[in-house]
């Protein structure tokens, strides 16, 4: 609020997705703090089908294990248990618009449709909101981690399964999964690029159907709410590719995901070591885990073992992590 306050002539933008599930007292609550009558909402929507994938892959990013056909069930109330109030408020698109509508009015609301066919949609309505000149924000992002990317259907199964292993493994504490799984994690999708044939995470068609029905029920309050609207409702219920039922995964997956997921959990054991140290570290020479060696042992391996294999090394790395974190503790507080 002291940064907000000392900007009396610049607009200012405070963001943040977790505002996406906030009840109606809270998204009151952030208004009046804001200054009632100065702040503006702005939000971005996707479509359910689009979403859904997404939101299961960031799942898949904090430990879970579940199928994406086992938590769809869920989502669609198919199974038990329910999935938690704060996930299906931001499902919601359109119970999401109406309370941030009637908490700020809806003539202080801009609801933002994303557009596969328009990349530049996003950043030229943020751009016309702060009052930036034209393609400010706007730049070509190659590969890498600035491009933001989500998981193929071969990583995000890799990652699925690891969880599953570490789960059954109780003396597991998160900060090691933080450092060696999501080391693995940040270095696969911030340094592999898939094959164009590489398959994606896609709805079965028996959800695909449902979120597009969806789609048109949220397309529709949306319209009746009175807000600001930049982008076609019609997105929000367009129909997107579904999974093929008859394929199945070929487990002798591309090497360079083993490549990639290997070299990522040494480099977060290697963060984690040195923040145990507390900044005490020795000198690297370019053979160690992180190094050109490092990297030459991670191909070696993906060469010779199966998934399978890779997936226990990866196990076997954590447990190992864990070995030095409790002959070394360092007082890290649990989650």
């Amino acid at each position: 609020m002291a940064d907000i306050e000392a900007e009396p002539s610049r607009r200012v933008l405070v963001s943040h997705e977790s505002a996406a599930s906030a009840s109606a007292p809270m998204a009151r609550k952030f208004v009046d703090q804001l200054g009632d009558g100065r702040a503006h909402v702005v939000i971005t929507l996707r479509s359910p089908a689009a979403m859904l994938p997404s939101r299961w892959v960031e799942r898949l990013k904090s430990g879970a294990s579940v199928t994406f056909e086992d938590w769809l069930a869920r989502v669609y109330g198919r199974t038990r248990p329910p999935i938690p109030e704060r996930l299906a408020r931001t499902l919601d698109l359109a119970g999401l618009v109406e309370r941030w509508a009637d908490a700020a009015g809806p003539e202080n609301v801009t609801v933002i449709i994303a557009d596969e066919a328009d990349k530049n949609l996003l950043t030229d309505a943020f751009e016309d909101l702060l009052g930036l000149p034209a393609r400010t924000l706007t730049g070509v992002v190659a590969d890498g981690a600035d491009a933001n990317r989500s998981m193929s259907l071969p990583e995000a199964e890799l990652f699925r399964r690891l969880n599953a292993t570490l789960s059954s493994m109780p003396e597991v504490p998160w900060p090691v999964y933080l450092y060696v799984v999501r080391g693995a994690v940040a270095q696969v999708l911030g340094q592999r690029v898939p094959d164009d044939e590489e398959p994606r995470v896609r709805m079965p068609r028996w959800a695909a159907e449902l979120a597009v029905e969806d789609g048109g029920r949220y397309a529709k309050r949306i319209a009746n709410s009175g807000v600001r609207i930049v982008g076609d409702l019609e997105n929000l219920h367009r129909a997107r590719p579904v999974r093929d039922e008859t394929a199945r995964l070929d487990e002798s997956w591309p090497s360079s995901l083993a490549v990639e997921a290997l070299t990522g959990a040494v480099l977060g054991t290697v963060k984690a070591q040195r923040r145990s140290a507390r900044g005490v570290t020795t000198a690297q020479d370019g053979t160690g885990p992180g190094g050109d060696l490092g990297q030459s042992r991670a191909q070696g391996a993906s060469s010779v073992y199966t998934t399978h294999e890779l997936l226990e090394a990866l196990s076997i790395r954590v447990r190992h992590r864990l070995r030095t974190r409790r002959s070394k503790p360092v007082g890290i507080a649990p989650p």
